[in-house]
């Protein structure tokens, strides 16, 4: 109880500027906290994609383009099929090129399905990406238009690869962000972020060296005459180095707090300008960690996974979900194809498409 009342006594004491310092120390350990474990999590969910789902997906490709192959030797037999039964069993070849295509991303169809694809009138899959592409980028352009930002988004190409669109499409973004401001306020405030980086930049400099210097007398081996000490401060002493090396003020300040505590002659920190600054660091600090956090799922390296979340990385259960289905889809395909190539796959298709033709009467009706 007395330890209790103690802590509390000692909180009470604390300044406004001790407090902030410390609630600031707290928010950025938990950061840290959460950035080591979604790093953790992104990495997991990686090595799932790439030991799970993108094999699931090449399964799934190479059953599509199978079952399209097979499907479309049944459609030229044209005596075995009435002219509606065709225009529906057409329909349906189409949706197997569209799963096709969202798998096979922008490197598109083979030559023998992207043939298939424009004999049946369907194009070939360059010719969808591109109006893809074209639908995506009058979205985006009608999208910011009505905020003020006009995005010139002409320079795309579909030949490009799928990360080199995203990074275009988010600088011409900027570009438009950027030019809706006016140019003397927009070099103002860029000059005025500079000059506060810089100021930020130099007072961090300045109080991880009086901090670093500050330390390294106190921990330094050399000075210590007591054996276990000294084992103690060479380990203090390689946390510094570190600390001091990576330029980590909560690093450092850690350090700085723990010697603080367990050393009476250690000096306290009561200038309160020396505080503000800190303070000032800190929150600079932890607002980079917010972002990076923010951005983590975003990062070119996660790229295959970014298309299984919406704006956050939310942990396995949507990879685990896909997975499941994939399996799925990859056994009824397999299923189906292993029909098709059997003495009644005309028969099997007469049935489907009569199936069709009475739900979609059934859905007017």
């Amino acid at each position: 109880m007395s330890e209790l009342m103690c802590v509390k006594k000692t909180k009470s004491n604390l300044n406004a500027d001790q407090k902030a310092l410390q609630r600031l120390k707290s928010k950025i350990e938990s950061l840290q906290e959460k950035e080591k474990k979604q790093l953790s999590g992104l990495e997991d969910a990686l090595s799932f994609y790439y030991e799970n789902i993108r094999p699931e997906e090449e399964k799934l490709s190479k059953l599509l383009e199978e079952k399209i192959q097979l499907s479309y030797q049944i459609y030229k037999m044209k005596k075995s099929l009435s002219k509606r039964e065709r225009r529906s069993f057409k329909e349906l070849i189409f949706g197997d090129l569209g799963d096709l295509l969202r798998l096979s991303g922008v490197k598109g169809f083979s030559l023998t399905i992207d043939e298939i694809s424009q004999e049946l009138g369907w194009g070939s899959s360059r010719e969808a990406i591109s109006n893809e592409l074209q639908e995506m980028v009058g979205d985006l352009e009608e999208m910011f238009s009505d905020q003020g930002v006009k995005v010139d988004l002409s320079g795309l190409d579909a030949q490009d690869g799928e990360e080199e669109i995203l990074r275009k499409v988010f600088e011409s973004i900027q570009a438009g962000m950027d030019a809706k401001e006016d140019p003397t306020v927009l070099k103002q405030k860029r000059s005025k972020e500079s000059e506060m980086r810089q100021n930020i930049e130099e007072m961090q400099k300045k109080s991880i060296n009086t901090i670093y210097k500050q330390l390294a007398k106190a921990f330094h081996p050399d000075l210590e005459q007591i054996v276990e000490k000294k084992h103690d401060k060479e380990e203090l002493m390689k946390q510094l180095t570190v600390a001091y090396e990576k330029k980590d003020l909560y690093a450092l300040l850690d350090l700085e707090m723990a010697w603080i505590n367990s050393s009476s002659s250690a000096p306290k920190i009561e200038s309160q300008e020396q505080l503000k600054i800190y303070n000032s660091i800190l929150k600079d600090q932890m607002k980079a960690l917010q972002e990076r956090i923010r951005t983590l799922l975003f990062h070119p390296k996660y790229f295959p996974i970014q298309p299984f979340f919406y704006d956050e990385f939310t942990g396995m259960a949507p990879l685990l979900n896909i997975h499941r289905v994939m399996q799925e889809d990859v056994q009824n395909i397999r299923q189906f194809v292993q029909k098709l190539q059997g003495p009644q796959a005309e028969q099997m298709i007469k049935q489907i498409l009569q199936q069709e033709s009475m739900r979609r009467t059934f859905v007017r009706l």
